[in-house]
């Protein structure tokens, strides 16, 4: 089983996300099994306590925030989707990668700044992510696209880490069991 983990992506609005195209290409040309995101792939820089009041918070926003995360999942997802569909309008071997998404401290922003200030609540929430609150899984089938490419984040299925302990023990013993012993 092939595996590949996608780090903190931490985007934020003004960064380029060609990067995220890139990767995309890199794990669709490669084809793993799995596709793991281990989370905070939004930065949510606009909800960050550490720099609220501070002149460097100025002109930051929760929409900007959520609009350029959506961008990159985009952006990220469209080559894997492209190899799928190719392969399947050749009638080739289908490659049907699993995608798994786990929650970040940084998406968690989210629910710190409600907890903090409950008249946030029903205003901002993940359903700005498109996301259900409920632990679930990406697929490719419930990551189509949608109006102002809030595509693959609208329909993507969200694991937290704490219901994925078994999937990460699971990823840790293959990896180790991989790694030559010395």
């Amino acid at each position: 089983m092939k595996i590949c983990v996608v780090p903190d992506t931490q985007v934020k609005p003004g960064v380029p996300l060609d990067h995220l195209l890139y990767a995309g290409k890199y794990i669709a040309s490669k084809k793993p099994d799995v596709v793991v995101m281990i989370g905070d792939w939004w930065d949510m820089e606009s909800l960050c306590s550490y720099d609220k009041g501070k002149k460097s918070f100025e002109g930051r926003s929760y929409k900007k925030d959520v609009e350029s995360g959506n961008l990159a999942m985009d952006l990220f997802l469209q080559p894997i989707k492209a190899e799928c569909n190719r392969l399947k309008v050749n009638k080739q071997k289908q490659w049907k990668p699993r995608l798994v998404f786990t929650m970040g401290n940084h998406e968690q922003r989210i629910e710190r700044a409600i907890e903090y200030d409950a008249i946030l609540e029903d205003t901002i929430g993940y359903q700005d992510l498109n996301r259900e609150p409920a632990p679930r899984e990406v697929t490719l089938e419930n990551a189509a696209p949608t109006r102002q490419a809030r595509d693959v984040a609208a329909r993507a299925r969200v694991l937290r880490p704490a219901a994925n302990t078994l999937l990460f023990q699971r990823l840790r013993q293959r990896c180790r069991a991989a790694l030559p012993q010395h």
